[in-house]
């Protein structure tokens, strides 16, 4: 059975029955485990969260909000700085697509937002990206959805207000992002891909973030950008297992990891589940 889950602060948890019959109804309601036909994801068993994140206490610090609504609420509200939310999965869960979703949401509900994907298996595409945000531009048109707070990926289709038709011959070599409106091309900019093959290199990355002032942050086209307000890892296990395994130098750098994920904000962290 697909497998997918919320993990806390990188602490499992397993809940008890009455708690999955609980989060499993809510899972639904973001129509991932439906299992109807036409849906991306099928038969997915129950998310789970660590509770204690239920129980913690409101602070004044602010929250991120993913912009769905179930995942929000599962998350009371959002992920606050210096937290790190581990979406998990098996290889047929859905994981990538959600982890997308929570991306395209941010820059399409934050004007002054930024994704900054840090990628280690080539699973970032930019087509689900878009995928992504046509599903977020119709289901803003339609009330009842953000009512429901349900998310029916069966709607992730394509949206004359999101592409060009006339720009959707397959023969057509321009990029993904060039045959967009301006509305997605605007959003897709906000959403930066970097590819790492080490965990040196995820170390590398974050000292270059950290080290970066503010007023150097621009695009390509040299204007100011946003300062990121969201950090993807997607996924870190591969890199690490070889230092887990070795000495104790090799868990003194998945500590001082840990830690410089802290130091980025707002931060997820994709992993995979193996069986």
């Amino acid at each position: 059975m697909p497998q997918l889950a919320f993990v806390a602060g990188l602490h499992p948890f397993v809940p008890d029955a009455q708690d999955r019959d609980r989060l499993f109804l809510k899972l639904k309601r973001l129509g991932i485990a439906t299992g109807k036909s036409g849906s991306v994801v099928h038969d997915c068993s129950p998310v789970s969260i660590d509770l204690r994140c239920d129980s913690r206490a409101p602070t004044v610090d602010i929250q991120h909000h993913f912009g769905i609504p179930a995942i929000d609420h599962l998350l009371r509200g959002g992920v606050g700085a210096g937290d790190i939310l581990e979406v998990v999965g098996t290889s047929d869960s859905g994981r990538t697509l959600l982890v997308h979703l929570m991306c395209s949401e941010t820059v399409y509900q934050h004007a002054r937002s930024r994704v900054i994907y840090v990628d280690t298996a080539a699973w970032f595409s930019v087509e689900l990206l878009l995928d992504c945000l046509r599903y977020a531009w119709s289901r803003a048109r339609d009330p009842k959805d953000t009512a429901s707070g349900r998310t029916d990926f069966g709607r992730l289709s394509a949206s004359p207000a999101l592409v060009d038709s006339a720009d959707n011959d397959p023969e057509n070599s321009d990029s993904v992002v060039m045959r967009t409106t301006p509305f997605a091309r605007a959003s897709l900019e906000r959403v930066q891909h970097v590819h790492c093959a080490t965990a040196d290199e995820v170390l590398a990355f974050i000292a270059g973030v950290m080290s970066t002032p503010v007023d150097e942050d621009v695009d390509f086209k040299g204007y100011a950008m946003p300062r990121p307000t969201l950090y993807v890892f997607d996924c870190l296990a591969p890199l690490l297992v070889t230092y887990l395994n070795s000495s104790a130098q090799g868990h003194s750098l998945v500590v001082t990891l840990s830690r410089a994920l802290r130091t980025l904000g707002y931060v997820i962290v994709a992993g995979r589940l193996v069986g």
